[in-house]
């Protein structure tokens, strides 16, 4: 109980002092810095909540967008963003999802994507139903991965059972998205989960599979 009134103390000195940032970055006239300032105290705030560990797919989104928002302005025009929503907002937006399954996934794609790439990458989220399952697709047009180090991947995904599983952090595999892979896989069972697919020099594809999980008052089909 000690330690959990501790923690609490530090994320709203954090957001306390981003506010005040902004706050004189707005008196300066540098909108530049009260923008950035902002979406990131909204980031943080998001992933430091421990309100709650399920949320909707529309929160989640959000954060995304405040994520690639402060990117954005780290590398500039290098990557295009975009989200494709194959099914009613309405209804795809009110489905649960555990908090911070996107943003790991689309860290890599920035990352290791436009890693050695002259020219644009273009980054984009597709969200589909698929009977009671939902599929969010993250893809990518970067560098991509050899047959080798995708099949590696692939099978330390499909091994994976628990959180006490995960491999040491490596290059292509970053233990985050591994971490996504196996809380999912924790929480609904092998079922769920991801798969990765690449090819060197053309892109790469993450599949995230989850539960279709609807609020009781939102039963229609997505």
């Amino acid at each position: 109980q000690y330690a959990q009134l501790q923690n609490q103390i530090n994320p709203h000195f954090l957001y306390n002092t981003l506010e005040t940032i902004r706050g004189q970055a707005v008196i300066d006239d540098n909108y530049i810095i009260a923008d950035m300032t902002e979406a990131l105290a909204k980031y943080f705030r998001y992933n430091i909540s421990r309100d709650n560990d399920i949320v909707t797919l529309e929160q989640e989104l959000e954060n995304i967008l405040n994520y690639i928002h402060i990117q954005q302005y780290r590398f500039q025009d290098r990557f295009v963003f975009r989200i494709y929503p194959h099914a009613k907002k309405e209804f795809y937006a009110a489905c649960k999802i555990p908090k911070m399954t996107l943003q790991p996934i689309v860290e890599n794609a920035i990352f290791h994507g436009m890693e050695q790439k002259v020219k644009k990458v273009h980054i984009s989220i597709h969200i589909e139903a698929d009977g009671e399952k939902l599929i969010i697709l993250v893809d990518d047009d970067g560098v991509g991965m050899d047959e080798e180090i995708l099949e590696k991947i692939n099978q330390k995904l499909r091994q994976a059972d628990g959180i006490s599983n995960l491999p040491p952090k490596s290059k292509h595999n970053g233990i985050a998205m591994e971490n996504v892979n196996s809380r999912l896989k924790l929480l609904y069972g092998s079922d769920y989960g991801l798969r990765i697919s690449s090819t060197k020099g053309l892109g790469t594809e993450v599949e995230i599979t989850l539960p279709k999980l609807l609020p009781e008052d939102c039963q229609e089909e997505i």
